[in-house]
Formats: C-alpha cells, sequence, structure tokens
C-alpha cells in the first residue's frame, strides 16, 4: 500500500492517465448540440462541420429578438428546415431557403408541422426529427458548403415539398416582408433548381444556390404572394412517392456563384449516400474535439 501525500503527486498521476487517450476515442459523445437553444442562448441544434457556411437545421419561429437563431427548444411546432444561421450572436440574419417536406393537399392554410420531441435528436454533425402531423422522418448531415437532407414518408398522403425563397430570419414580421432586394429562379431541368438571393437584414449580401433532388419533380404550385412587398416566391414541389419511400435533398451555397454553388456540390455531395456523409461530419467534429484531451 502507498500514500499519496501532497497535490503535486495527484496532478502527475491524472496527467499521466490523461495521456492514455487515443485518438481513436469518440469526442462527439460528449458533446450536446441541444446547449444553448432555450430561452437566450440563441443557439439552434443545427447539422453543421467545423468552421462551415451551412448551418442547416429547424427553425421553430421568427420575427422576435428570442427567435436569433430561429429555434427554441421548448417549441413544439416547426415551420420548415433552413440552410444557415447565426448562433448565439444575440442579432437577426441568414436563415436562407425555408423547405418543409409535406403530405395531403399542396395549398393550405399553413405550412407547419408539429414534432414528436421524444424523437428529436441531435449530434455533431446531424440533426433528425419526426413530422407528426405528416408522419415524415427527417434526418440532415452537412459539409462546408452543403446540406443534405434525407426525407422518409411514412404517411399514405401525396408527397410536397415547400421551398420558401422569401423566408429569412429576421427581427420582426415586417422585415419579413421586405428584406428581399432581389431574387432569381432557375429550374434546370426536372430534379435542380438555382438561383440568386440579394437580401439585407444585418448586412446587404447575395448567396447563391443550387438543389437538387434523387427524385424527379412531378408538378409544381407557385403560391400566393402573402404581402405585396414581396420580391421572391415559394413553391410547392409535388414527388410521386409511395408509403416509405425516400426523398434526398442537396443544397449548397456559394457567396461567388451559382457555378460555385454546383462546384461546391459536386466537391462535397459527390453521391446520395447520406450516411456517409453524417460520418464524415462526424468524423470532422471528432478531430477538432481530439484537440483537448481530458
Amino acid at each position: 500500500m502507498f500514500r499519496i501525500n501532497n497535490l503535486a503527486t495527484i496532478v502527475a498521476i491524472l496527467i499521466i492517465t490523461s495521456c492514455t487517450t487515443t485518438k481513436k476515442d469518440n469526442y462527439t459523445q460528449y458533446a450536446n448540440p441541444f446547449v444553448g437553444t432555450a430561452e437566450n442562448g440563441h443557439c439552434s441544434p443545427c447539422a453543421c462541420v467545423p468552421f462551415g457556411l451551412i448551418q442547416a437545421g429547424p427553425e421553430t419561429g421568427n420575427g422576435s429578438w428570442a427567435y436569433c437563431a430561429g429555434y427554441q427548444y421548448s417549441d413544439s411546432i416547426l415551420n420548415g428546415f433552413s440552410q444557415n444561421r447565426l448562433n448565439g450572436t444575440g442579432c437577426h440574419d441568414l436563415g436562407d431557403l425555408l423547405i418543409l417536406p409535406f403530405t395531403g393537399n399542396a395549398v393550405r392554410d399553413t405550412y407547419k408541422s408539429k414534432f414528436d420531441k421524444s424523437k428529436e435528436k441531435a449530434s455533431p454533425g446531424y440533426y433528425s426529427v419526426y413530422l407528426s402531423d405528416f408522419e415524415i422522418k427527417t434526418e440532415i448531415s452537412s459539409t462546408e458548403h452543403a446540406a443534405f437532407y434525407h426525407c422518409t414518408f411514412k404517411g399514405t398522403g401525396k408527397p410536397h415539398l415547400l421551398i420558401d425563397f422569401q423566408s429569412n430570419i429576421t427581427g420582426n414580421l415586417e422585415q419579413l416582408k421586405n428584406h428581399i432586394l432581389k431574387s432569381h429562379i432557375y429550374q434546370e431541368n426536372d430534379s435542380i433548381i438555382s438561383g440568386d438571393t440579394r437580401t439585407k437584414v444585418w448586412v446587404d449580401r447575395t448567396y447563391y444556390y443550387v438543389i437538387k433532388f434523387s427524385q424527379p419533380i412531378d408538378g409544381k404550385t407557385k403560391l400566393k404572394k402573402r404581402d405585396p412587398a414581396e420580391k421572391a416566391p415559394r413553391y410547392v414541389y409535388d414527388f410521386n412517392l409511395k408509403k416509405g419511400d425516400d426523398l434526398l435533398i442537396k443544397i449548397a451555397l456559394s457567396s461567388t456563384s451559382i457555378e460555385g454553388a454546383k462546384k461546391n456540390m459536386q466537391t462535397e455531395i459527390p453521391d446520395w449516400n447520406f450516411n456517409k456523409i453524417k460520418k464524415q461530419a462526424n468524423s470532422k467534429w471528432n478531430t477538432l474535439l481530439s484537440k483537448i484531451q481530458i
């Protein structure tokens, strides 16, 4: 038997013990993306990679200071999923290209869904939620410049996807009507949409995008403007899918051009392997987190 006589000895033993940690350890298991998502934390459990342009995740509210990141943990209704946001800043901007998978009538009074909190999950580089109103499981992962969605339609209704090109995270609802200064949308074929948008909330900026679907578009509906000041449309896209079918969606952004967005998508997500991108995102976080060992 031996006795530890002083604090220095204890510290030395702890340091030696900590050095036995290997790089194969899973550091991401200790990270909880829901931290900071309640009250005035102004954070979102979005799917992102370290230092990425993309922070794709849920939007549960908009138009007030409480929703600087577009999310409150206590909420149970979802507006949809946007592709970028500011986390922990206390100011509004981003929240571009809001999408919502849904079923039933294409034209409806409201485009929202209740979601099952017990099935809402997040880990570094990944977010998942079950849309109760439409029986749709939605999973999100990302790369530095592109978001990747895996939507599984578990109900029997006609599948659709809302894309709200007018949406953005704003400080008030009036700003939501007039923040878009210019918008161009191009449907290149039955599975690719591209465009550019100039918007001003906190910063006057222009972003370029490309959206690609794993299944062909089966039809679309242009929705009526909610206000005459809006300069960007809302479209509902139809898909010919059966119960249990999947719809994969890739959305890439660029600050320079549509061609830049296409290059980002092709370079970072060249195929339709969602689990591969999810695993890569987790690995990137694990590499960053492994720089500190305790």
